[in-house]
């Protein structure tokens, strides 16, 4: 994971967290896993493993991806806020490209 400090006025900063590719990858087999878990598909039973691609053409490559960072972008930023030991006074606003 890269980090990068911005300060903003106001006793604001900015963090711009760049997660490697593990932990994307990571990220989408916990979603798809997640979301195998909460609909039935056909062929599947009930809390069997469905593979990655039967997930996606199901929901779509967009709804698995925000729904991955969605699911892991808190654990994210809690680890660089722990990491640069920065003390947050606010929930933070979160974006992601």
């Amino acid at each position: 994971m890269d980090i990068r400090i911005e300060e903003l006025p106001d006793d604001q900063i900015k963090l711009e967290i760049v997660v490697d590719a593990d932990a994307i990858g990571h990220a989408f087999e916990h979603a798809a896993d997640e979301l195998a878990g909460s609909m039935s598909f056909p062929g599947f039973r009930r809390g069997k493993k469905v593979p990655m691609p039967v997930v996606v053409a199901r929901v779509g490559h967009e709804a698995l991806a925000n729904e991955a960072i969605r699911s892991h972008m808190p654990e994210w930023f809690w680890r660089a806020v722990s990491e640069n030991e920065l003390r947050p006074v606010a929930d933070p606003q979160l974006d992601w490209d």
